[in-house]
């Protein structure tokens, strides 16, 4: 499925927004995804899925960064939830993963505090345990090794 337009350019926006800008309009977003139907929350990470490639690293760094933080001020279930469907949909059209930088991915994950790092891999893994076989598998192949350890896979 390809994402729609509007979503990529949302996502390459708010990659340019100064960080605390960036913080608020994504905390607003993430608190909204949850309540949103599946279609929505499916073309919202499409769009982001296709746009993180375009995004000058150094600047999707910084959002994934910023993204992170925000996942972690979620409730637990909530950020299962967000890994879950990020999950599905990379297992849905796996090649995109490969058009993003993973290893400079996972330097974002380890740049933030310990406990935002546990955090993030606590809830990651049981959304991976928890996905489909097929869909798992397809995610440890995807996921390097020395960056399993750090999603909790």
């Amino acid at each position: 499925m390809a994402a729609a337009p509007h979503s990529v350019s949302i996502i390459t926006t708010l990659a340019a927004l100064p960080d605390f800008l960036r913080e608020s309009m994504l905390a607003r977003r993430l608190a909204e995804f949850h309540s949103m139907p599946p279609g929505e929350q499916r073309e919202i990470i499409d769009g982001a899925l296709a746009a993180a490639p375009t995004i000058p690293f150094d600047a999707l760094e910084r959002l994934l960064r910023t993204w992170l933080r925000a996942v972690c001020a979620l409730p637990e279930d909530r950020r299962r939830h967000m890994f879950a469907a990020y999950a599905d949909r990379i297992c849905a059209s796996p090649e995109r993963l490969a058009a993003l930088n993973v290893d400079g991915m996972l330097a974002a994950l380890l740049s933030l505090g310990e406990g935002e790092r546990e955090t993030i891999a606590r809830s990651a893994g049981k959304a991976i345990a928890a996905s489909p076989e097929p869909c798992r598998r397809t995610l440890m192949l995807l996921i390097p090794k020395n960056a399993r350890a750090h999603v909790g896979a």
